[in-house]
């Protein structure tokens, strides 16, 4: 009995799987991956080898190397040989930073692979390190038993 429970487990993790790589957004799952792994050198205030990665039309125009964007090509897309260190001549990136988590590099070369699609009016994205972020108070969860409690903390 519990061999056909197990048989229907593992075909319900396969098939979650695969619905996760096909249902891959762009603003959702690719966009904050670039934002806090490539936009310090490739976005709007440092654009290294003249390629802007904030966003999707930015990745497609490409810089010196070229576009790095090969929609439905993910093997022949530059940025995935320069993110998993594949590339001969350019170094892995993000440069001299820990490499990208194998959920990141499976999550962009998902995308790639269904196309590279993104919104046409996307605004471009900004790395925002949380210690310039000015504190937000959260709000007091509220109790079933007021008498519980004898602050909000």
């Amino acid at each position: 009995m519990a061999l056909p429970l197990v048989r229907l487990s593992f075909a319900t993790l396969t098939l979650a799987g695969s619905a996760y790589a096909a249902s891959v957004d762009y603003l959702r799952d690719v966009k904050p991956i670039l934002t806090n792994h490539c936009v310090r050198c490739h976005g709007e205030a440092k654009i290294e080898s003249g390629l802007r990665v904030d966003t999707a039309a930015a990745l497609r125009e490409g810089g010196d190397n070229g576009s790095a964007l090969r929609p439905r090509e993910g093997g022949e897309s530059l940025l995935l040989q320069v993110i998993t260190g594949q590339h001969a001549d350019i170094a892995r990136m993000p440069y001299k930073r820990p490499p990208l988590d194998d959920a990141a590099v499976t999550t962009l070369r998902a995308w790639i692979a269904q196309g590279a699609t993104a919104p046409a009016d996307e605004q471009p994205g900004r790395f925002e390190h949380w210690a310039f972020s000015a504190p937000q108070r959260p709000t007091t969860p509220q109790v079933g038993r007021n008498g519980w409690t004898r602050t909000p903390v």
